[in-house]
């Protein structure tokens, strides 16, 4: 299906959406998609058009990517305090990354809840949701959260006196100098950039109406955009077997990811990137792959070949904490960090570049990940882990001077 067949086929809700004739749904859920397709959007197209850009500008090694893959702890509200102290934490890992590294930091925030809690809402309920969360992120990123002279409180404040907080301490004073240097020359009032940032959103694709409903055609250049978010991320084996409709993300210009894993199947894969990448189309696809062993890296880098074989250059990522199920032993933070430096060597034995990391991260002091330069244990253990554990903000900030260690000797 053409990107101009969406709009024919936008009145009638997705007949492949679970559940929805079995509870009688039909009727509510067309009213709900006329709401949709008269909302305004979420963001712009424009907007969506940068962020391909910045993931263009990765795929060359000229920026690294940080996405959170994960929005709230289970069971907590979306409060702006959680939103806030969510984006903090991803501010304290881009300002150490671009201090150290020089390079470009594309911030990607998610805006998904816990597994299965958006399906339970109606459509109308989440855009609603959604343009509450979206209007937070934008003034913590513009109205002044984001200022770099607030860089000294992005960290919280039980990490102080971890190692790595006492050496964010130091970044934040050479950081400091430069502001103050700007200020002097007289350059700080016209340099916007410095005092806001930009934050982009992704959210699982896991409801074809929501997405159908938010598609829009841009003015400027008529091609269509998903405006409920900046990026997707998409499950390939779905698209595959057409329990996701393939038109939805092959019709839309959003840039799209997906998590590729030692249980997925390559070829998969490969037809997800021959649909989604066509052309190669400039910052359109990201790929988040993790490698723990000489037997994933070989199989990583033989995928990596093939795709490149096949003229797509995609941003890799290192889908940087394994999955657990139920009870279970926190997973090692030595872990978490040796996923990255195996995923990295594996990518690079193939002549192509890690650009970016995704992780799910929590800005409360729980162990759900163990280690770091801190070992003090002081968090709180759950006894039931989810399935994505999360780091917290003295492990991201561990990781992030892990990694622009690393990457400087590249």
């Amino acid at each position: 299906m053409t990107p101009a067949d969406t709009e024919t086929t936008r009145t009638p809700p997705y007949s492949g959406q679970p559940g929805a004739a079995e509870h009688g749904r039909a009727a509510d859920l067309r009213q709900d998609l006329q709401v949709l397709y008269s909302a305004p959007p979420l963001v712009m197209d424009t907007e969506v058009s940068r962020l391909r850009r910045r993931l263009g500008e990765a795929a060359a090694r000229k920026a690294f990517v940080f996405a959170a893959a994960n929005g709230l702890p289970a069971g907590n509200p979306m409060s702006a305090q959680s939103v806030q102290s969510h984006l903090e934490i991803i501010l304290a890992f881009s300002a150490i990354v671009m201090y150290e590294t020089g390079l470009r930091v594309v911030r990607v925030a998610s805006t998904d809840g816990e597994g299965g809690a958006v399906q339970e809402r109606t459509l109308s309920d989440r855009y609603r949701s959604e343009v509450g969360v979206l209007n937070f992120v934008r003034g913590c990123s513009s109205g002044g959260q984001a200022d770099l002279r607030n860089v000294r409180h992005w960290s919280p404040e039980f990490i102080r006196e971890s190692p790595s907080g006492l050496r964010y301490d130091l970044t934040v004073d050479a950081i400091e100098r430069a502001l103050s240097f700007f200020d002097a020359c007289r350059m700080g009032a016209d340099e916007g950039s410095l005092f806001s940032s930009e934050f982009y959103v992704s959210h699982q694709a896991t409801d074809p109406d929501y997405e159908q409903g938010m598609t829009r055609r841009s003015r400027s250049d008529a091609d269509w955009f998903d405006t409920s978010t900046h990026m997707l991320w998409v499950d390939a084996g779905e698209l595959a077997e057409h329990r996701f409709p393939e038109h939805l993300i092959t019709g839309i210009n959003n840039p799209v990811g997906t998590v590729f894993d030692s249980r997925s199947d390559p070829e998969i894969l490969i037809r997800f990137v021959e649909a989604v990448s066509a052309g190669d189309p400039h910052g359109r696809l990201a790929i988040a792959v993790a490698a723990e062993d000489d037997a994933e890296g070989e199989k990583i880098a033989a995928l990596a070949r093939r795709i490149s074989d096949l003229g797509c250059t995609p941003v890799w990522m290192c889908d940087a904490v394994p999955q657990v199920s139920g009870i279970a032993a926190p997973v090692a933070f030595g872990r978490v960090h040796q996923r990255f430096l195996a995923t990295e060597a594996a990518l690079e034995s193939a002549g192509i570049a890690l650009s970016g990391i995704r992780m799910p991260l929590t800005h409360e002091d729980v162990d759900e990940c163990i280690g770091g330069t801190w070992l003090s244990g002081s968090g709180r253990s759950p006894a039931i882990l989810p399935k994505a554990p999360r780091l917290n903000a003295r492990q991201v900030i561990d990781l992030a001077y892990l990694i622009a260690d690393h990457l400087k000797t590249r």
